[in-house]
């Protein structure tokens, strides 16, 4: 028989094939360990990453229930202000298994609350396992001590005849506070004829509510419209120093002041020349009995008291540039034509291109500065690139904003026009005065007629200010200057004026068609 043949083994091949193996096992062992130990790693990170977002959400809960909190204290103190100031919000608290913190601001300015303050911005602070968040909301609260204003302050512009708001010019609210919740800009004509006030159509306007006399309606208010039912009092001017003669420099020729004066001045004709530099400490009048001009690149510096630019006839400001400090005060009047011309007059807390540019905060008031005429004026005009923070009055002239001029502030005249691209931005009714316009309040008697102090032709004076205050117990304001009452007299009338001032917020409120509290929401984690 055939045997079959033997087989051939390489004894080589075995062992190759045992060492790719091994390999292979060697790997997928090592992957595995790999994809447990970072399963483990992961699991031991992901933990405290769950605790912290969990915290974050506790925290971010427990500051809105914070800010909750204040803001319903805030509503059920007689008097918060006083609260804020023993410090009962100053202290942190627990909030569940947060630990919060208040921090209560003036909303305009930053600062800690004032009597002035209308609005309060409230930021309550958590903390969890070393996890912050913050919530801020903004509140409307009411002014402490309410003021009467006789010179229509709750007004952007009042005239005795006609308002013009024509070509591309513009009338709007000037507020640095986007998204607050504001009043309208109120305008209106002491004639009581709605069609004085006209608004052509390439001219911008935001919000406005236009004051109509009409007998025969009802007080009270309609869309666009603030119906009063009985006529209002003229414009008055401001009482404006006179020089002390006495002590005055006096000249009966024309003269030019280079610097600044010890004394007052009273002169046949002053001129203040180019590029001089003049800085004011303390109350000055510089009185003209012709014209008095401020020359192109003249600088005029007021640190302190008040300065007043008096001219018999014209008075100019061309290119010239007048800074007036914190706490001072500047007064322009003349008796023939007032020019503001390629003019800078500003607070010192706002730079020139700032007003020029038209970034001027809220907080800085237009009541430091004023432009007025004497009796039997002509006109006020703002023109050329001019920049100005200021309440203009002239009682029975007439103003003009034109050009690229651009004003901050109130018009209280017979007749104004805003033409060209001129821009005036005014402050909305907020609730810090009462005004003549309002159609409730305590300067109206039980008919709602305003009080018969309030319209006699000498309340402008200190005597007729302060015969008004005493016949209303309440402090009475007239562009800056205030006047408060006797004591007897708030006492003896102090229910009657609570009631009524309750009754005027409420209206306003109801006008404005929103609740007390306008809020604007921002939240932050830290």
């Amino acid at each position: 028989m055939r045997g079959r043949p033997a087989m051939r083994i390489d004894a080589r091949s075995r062992p190759e094939r045992r060492g790719a193996a091994l390999l292979l096992v060697l790997i997928a062992l090592a992957v595995g360990l790999l994809l447990v130990a970072t399963w483990l790693d992961g699991r031991r990170e992901s933990v405290p990453i769950a605790r912290r977002v969990a915290a974050a959400a506790v925290a971010r809960q427990a500051a809105a229930g914070g800010v909750d909190l204040a803001l319903a204290t805030i509503d059920a103190e007689d008097d918060w202000r006083a609260a804020l100031d023993e410090g009962r919000f100053d202290a942190a608290f627990p909030l569940g298994s947060a630990v919060c913190g208040l921090q209560i601001r003036d909303a305009d300015t930053g600062e800690r609350p004032r009597e002035e303050t209308v609005t309060l911005r409230v930021t309550c602070t958590a903390e969890v396992d070393d996890v912050r968040a913050s919530i801020e909301r903004t509140i409307d609260v009411d002014r402490s001590a309410p003021a009467v204003d006789l010179g229509f302050g709750e007004t952007a512009i009042m005239v005795e005849r006609e308002l013009r708001i024509l070509d591309e010019a513009a009338l709007l609210p000037w507020t640095a506070r986007p998204g607050a919740a504001e009043g309208p800009l109120v305008v209106g004509s002491l004639d009581g004829r709605a069609d004085a006030v006209m608004i052509g159509g390439g001219a911008v306007t935001l919000d406005t509510e236009v004051v109509v006399v009409d007998d025969r309606m009802v007080p009270g208010s309609s869309a666009g419209r603030r119906h009063l039912p009985d006529p209002l009092p003229g414009i008055v001017a401001p009482s404006v120093p006179t020089p002390d003669r006495d002590d005055a420099i006096t000249s009966r020729m024309p003269i030019d002041l280079t610097a600044a004066t010890e004394s007052d001045v009273l002169a046949a004709g002053v001129r203040i020349p180019a590029d001089a530099i003049l800085v004011f400490d303390g109350d000055r009048v510089i009185r003209s009995t012709d014209d008095l001009e401020l020359a192109d690149g003249a600088s005029v510096t007021v640190t302190r008291g008040t300065l007043v630019l008096d001219a018999a006839d014209d008075l100019v400001v061309r290119a010239a540039t007048i800074s007036v400090a914190d706490g001072a005060s500047l007064v322009l009047r003349a008796g023939g034509r007032l020019r503001l011309h390629d003019a800078i007059v500003v607070p010192d807390a706002v730079a020139p291109a700032d007003a020029a540019g038209e970034r001027v905060p809220t907080e800085v008031g237009g009541n430091a500065i004023v432009a007025t005429l004497a009796a039997g004026g002509d006109a006020i005009t703002v023109e050329g690139r001019s920049a100005v923070v200021m309440t203009i009055v002239a009682p029975g002239g007439v103003v003009e904003v034109r050009d690229d001029a651009v004003l901050h502030g109130r018009i209280l005249a017979a007749d104004v026009e805003l033409g060209d691209r001129a821009v005036v931005y005014a402050l909305p009714d907020d609730g810090r005065v009462i005004g003549l316009t309002t159609p409730l309040g305590p300067h109206r008697d039980d008919e709602g007629a305003l009080v018969e102090e309030l319209t006699a032709d000498d309340r402008g004076t200190a005597s007729g200010l302060l015969a008004a205050a005493e016949r209303i117990g309440m402090p009475i304001v007239l562009l800056g200057a205030v006047v408060e009452p006797d004591p007897e007299s708030v006492t003896r009338r102090g229910e009657e004026i609570r009631e009524k001032i309750r009754r005027t917020l409420e209206e306003r409120r109801r006008r404005r068609g929103g609740p007390r509290w306008a809020w604007a929401h921002r939240e932050r984690d830290d």
